[in-house]
């Protein structure tokens, strides 16, 4: 696959990808539930944030580096974890493991993706996770989180705001039916109960896991602040702040609207990690202003694989790295540390979202 000439913006590769996709697929990674305003939303929520810059000072080069969950990374942003991410491109689990390690960033891998764990080639010491849904019993638990461990996963991270298929009128109306192009993930058990055991996670569950391993965990789909500060009792090192993309409720609030509010319970020492909307460096800016540690980006980098595969993911990297760089000193800050909530205001609700470069 070609990639757009030169440079690419973010923008270009969103808009690469795009081309390369069938109309359904398409239509299953853009649309939301119910009427399909959650992705919207978020994009919404993000653009009424306001910089408000510091513009003396910042003279040295930033440095985007920083360290997540006891791992040292070169820039706060990395990959959401997508369950179809192999509808973009062949062995795409593959290719996020080889970017992120090589780059240096930290970023979350899907236990539905059709790499399987049991002859994949050990990771390098890296800051990439394993996503889990828990679609088994605790054996099965125990033995994909050994297995996991022993590839080199640094850690783990648990979706939980999944409990049904989503209503996806989109979907719906295409008859579109996602295994039916992709086959069974390799990793899931040969369980008919899979999506009752799915269905009763409870913080009892949970901390069995958390018993399992001494590993990173992060818990995934949180946008109520109450659940956040249980999250941290029942031992989770980090919380995800995400709505899935707006594509399993359509009326929830947005993650850049629930972000300061969990990342203000939550201890310093926990994660704080975020997704729905985000497009840019810019965004990333602006979570990490938020109390945001890690920025990951879904159909994004979803689309960049469609545009290029690992080239791909590696040219969107590119362009957020340069694009943060160039923002921090326009904003008058020189690292991480100096992104903090006075530089941002929440101003009026903006008429277009997202409008092309």
């Amino acid at each position: 696959m070609d990639l757009p000439a030169g440079a690419p913006t973010a923008d270009e590769l969103w808009d690469a990808g795009l081309g390369r996709l069938s109309a359904e697929v398409r239509d299953h990674l853009l649309g939301g539930a119910s009427d399909g305003c959650g992705p919207a939303r978020n994009r919404a929520a993000l653009e009424q944030v306001l910089f408000v810059p510091k513009v003396v000072g910042g003279a040295r080069p930033p440095d985007l580096g920083t360290t997540f969950l006891g791992r040292r990374i070169s820039a706060p942003f990395g990959t959401a974890p997508i369950g179809s991410v192999d509808l973009a491109t062949p062995q795409a689990a593959r290719a996020i493991v080889e970017v992120l390690a090589r780059r240096g960033l930290a970023g979350f891998v899907g236990l539905l993706a059709l790499e399987d764990l049991r002859t994949m080639a050990p990771l390098p010491e890296s800051a990439v996770m394993l996503q889990l849904y828990l679609r088994g019993d605790d054996g099965w638990l125990h033995e994909t989180v050994k297995l996991s461990e022993d590839k080199g996963f640094h850690g783990f991270c648990v979706t939980v705001d999944s409990r049904e298929k989503a209503y996806r009128p989109r979907d719906r109306r295409n008859r579109y039916v996602k295994r039916d192009n992709l086959g069974k993930p390799p990793n899931l058990p040969d369980d008919p109960l899979a999506y009752d055991h799915q269905r009763a996670v409870d913080w009892q569950r949970l901390e069995r896991l958390r018993a399992m391993t001494d590993r990173p965990l992060v818990l995934k789909g949180l946008l109520h602040t109450a659940e956040a500060r249980r999250a941290v009792e029942v031992g989770f090192d980090g919380v995800y702040v995400s709505n899935h993309g707006g594509r399993n409720v359509g009326h929830t609030i947005a993650t850049a609207e629930a972000l300061a509010e969990i990342a203000q319970v939550v201890p310093e020492e926990c994660a704080v990690v975020v997704d729905g909307g985000f497009r840019d460096a810019e965004d990333v800016l602006k979570a990490r202003c938020l109390g945001a540690d890690l920025v990951t980006f879904g159909r994004s980098h979803f689309l960049a694989l469609a545009a290029g595969g690992a080239a791909g993911l590696e040219a969107l990297f590119e362009a957020l790295d340069e694009q943060m760089r160039l923002t921090m000193r326009l904003l008058g800050v020189e690292s991480l540390a100096e992104l903090t909530p006075d530089l941002v205001r929440i101003g009026p609700p903006w008429q277009t979202v997202h409008a092309h470069h």
